[in-house]
């Protein structure tokens, strides 16, 4: 898995920006970021990575999870993560859970408070998620507050 820092930075910002969102004023956000394990990366797999990436056409990994054709796969790390953005705004009923990550999918219990959305942003991270290799899940109780947590992996070079 290959993060990429710009595509990144736009998911995280996405997740932020909807919990302010539907979070009222005296309400709160939270977030968390988890190191979960750092693993030695094997260079077949990293070979394998970097083949697939450049098959996507992608673009190179972010400053920190930067991996070079030239680096020593002894400098090659997968640091798996996990971050949290909870809040206690309204809530999402779980009908509206299953919409939640579906393309021009609006949630009638936001549209007092979303007035511009076209129902894409959400689809369009969860899918830039997994391409990179990660994952996406939600949890909420309506009144409540939400809680997304994003789970992901990237080839880290240490130096």
């Amino acid at each position: 898995m290959h993060a990429d820092q710009n595509r990144f930075e736009q998911i995280f910002i996405n997740f932020v920006s909807n919990a302010l969102k539907f979070t009222n004023q005296n309400g709160q956000v939270e977030i968390s970021l988890e190191s979960k394990n750092i693993e030695k990366a094997e260079k077949n797999k990293v070979d394998e990575a970097q083949s697939s990436r450049k098959r996507r056409g992608s673009q190179k990994v972010n400053r920190e999870c930067n991996v070079l054709d030239s680096c020593e796969e002894a400098d090659q790390y997968y640091h798996h993560f996990e971050i949290k953005i909870i809040d206690n705004g309204q809530g999402i009923s779980e009908e509206g859970i299953k919409k939640l990550f579906v393309d021009f999918s609006s949630l009638k219990e936001h549209r007092g408070v979303n007035h511009s959305g076209t129902g894409l942003g959400l689809s369009i991270c969860k899918q830039i998620i997994v391409k990179m290799g990660g994952t996406v899940s939600v949890t909420s109780q309506v009144g409540v507050g939400t809680t997304f947590t994003i789970d992901i992996r990237c080839l880290c070079r240490v130096s």
